[in-house]
């Protein structure tokens, strides 16, 4: 036999082995891409306001409320953008780490604030946020509702604005 012909009949030989058993396949990198369906749909409940949907993900199919999505947001940074205070309070009982920070370095009075969510950053003060705390930009909350008010001349954003600017200036 040729040295090609031996060659050729090994390769045969190996592509008539049969595959491996279902049950014996790495399944990992399908796990991961449910988890990561998980962390996306839990964002995406907190940003539009689905409460049930929050616990369910976090509850049922067992979620971490502080993964993280796009530019390190969490859950609770969309849910602070966007003015919704049940999932803040939900993720707060559940033991999400509501201190955390973006990779900006924004905290979630950074997102309501930019957002001009006024009953957001109140509840956020009231749980001991500072209006204070600077971003890796050197921003503030104020600072960021500031702008934000300058921008869209919005009266809400105005309102969330002051209130932080008088937080500030009670903040020690």
């Amino acid at each position: 036999m040729t040295l090609w012909a031996d060659i050729a009949k090994r390769f045969q030989a190996d592509k008539a082995e049969p595959e491996e058993e279902e049950s014996t396949r790495d399944t990992s990198a399908q796990e991961n891409a449910a988890d990561v369906a998980h962390i996306e749909q839990l964002i995406e409940a907190a940003k539009t306001g689905q409460l049930r949907e929050v616990q369910h993900l976090c509850e049922v199919v067992g979620v971490d409320p502080d993964q993280r999505g796009y530019m390190g947001w969490t859950a609770a940074h969309w849910a602070a953008r966007e003015g919704h205070i049940a999932i803040l309070e939900y993720l707060l009982q559940a033991g999400a780490n509501l201190d955390t920070l973006d990779r900006r370095g924004d905290c979630l009075l950074h997102k309501a604030a930019a957002n001009g969510q006024h009953d957001t950053c109140a509840w956020l003060l009231a749980h001991n946020f500072n209006a204070l705390t600077t971003n890796n930009n050197g921003m503030t909350p104020i600072d960021m509702a500031l702008e934000r008010a300058g921008q869209t001349k919005d009266a809400a954003a105005a309102h969330c604005a002051a209130a932080l600017a008088h937080e500030g200036e009670c903040t020690f």
